[in-house]
């Protein structure tokens, strides 16, 4: 891990790449079943996409934070940016003809939800502003995609320190600080392997918890006991806790239990939009 003191001086604390939408929430009374009616008992309409959930969390917790991503140039575009802009990020934000992305989110009485992208999401359009990157500590590429490489190694020769969605660990030509993701994303991908390129390497299981492997083994955490109303975002506030003490360089096991706890109170909430910092800090300290 490089020395904090090697980056005391830049700009920035963390620039996230990738996904920026709108996400149209649908709320069931019962699971959906093929061949019959349901009528929802609300719906929501929120700012989603991984990027932008992440950089929302990781501005409240109090960092200086950018964002790279891609939006259409419809009417969701300018309401996408500027909901950024509102937050306090900084948007690097490029416009392509046609529609932002935009997803459709059925969420069934246990919170577990099915989601629809309504049009594409835009990710092969993102562009890193490499000439920004040496005043960045941090760059985070929360869904990771292939077309990626090239932003990585910059970011990387730039002194950046990295994170990177967890099927990154399936491009041998790769490598970065810390790889973190769901167990579905992981597929069967080979962890010791892995581990060779990756010295963090972080996994989620929903209700079964999460683990952390690195050099010294696995080590599990357990999951706050919640009742969950919508898992939407989940994984990306546990993305934004572990990131957000990680960039600050806490011990691994603190930025285990500030992703779990952003991750379990994100499920007790509707929508993508992450649960307030200062939630998860109440949370964590009543538990200390």
């Amino acid at each position: 891990m490089p020395d904090p003191a090697d980056d005391t001086g830049r700009a920035l604390d963390v620039l996230v790449v990738g996904g920026i939408g709108t996400d149209e929430s649908v709320f069931l009374p019962a699971p959906l079943r093929p061949g019959t009616y349901a009528h929802a008992h609300s719906q929501l309409r929120s700012t989603a996409g991984s990027a932008a959930t992440v950089a929302a969390a990781l501005i409240d917790s109090g960092l200086s934070v950018a964002i790279a991503g891609a939006v259409g140039t419809d009417n969701e575009s300018e309401w996408l940016t500027e909901a950024m802009m509102r937050l306090g990020v900084q948007c690097h934000v490029r416009h392509v003809p046609g529609p932002s992305a935009r997803s459709l989110v059925l969420v069934d009485p246990d919170g577990e939800r099915t989601i629809i992208g309504l049009t594409g999401d835009l990710l092969d359009c993102v562009e890193v502003p490499t000439a920004l990157l040496p005043e960045i500590r941090a760059v985070v590429f929360p869904a990771w995609r292939p077309q990626f490489g090239a932003s990585l190694a910059a970011a990387q020769e730039a002194g950046c320190r990295t994170i990177i969605g967890l099927r990154g660990l399936a491009d041998r030509t790769i490598c970065a600080d810390v790889a973190i993701g769901s167990r579905e994303e992981l597929g069967d991908t080979d962890l010791t392997d892995a581990s060779e390129r990756f010295p963090v390497i972080v996994v989620t299981e929903g209700q079964h918890g999460s683990y952390l492997v690195t050099k010294d083994g696995l080590e599990r955490s357990d999951p706050f006991n919640v009742e969950p109303v919508d898992a939407t975002g989940a994984g990306d506030a546990f993305l934004a806790g572990f990131a957000a003490e990680w960039i600050r360089y806490s011990a691994l096991q603190v930025c285990m239990e500030m992703a779990t706890a952003w991750g379990a109170l994100a499920t007790e909430r509707l929508g993508a939009t992450p649960p307030p910092f200062a939630a998860v800090q109440t949370l964590l300290e009543g538990l200390r």
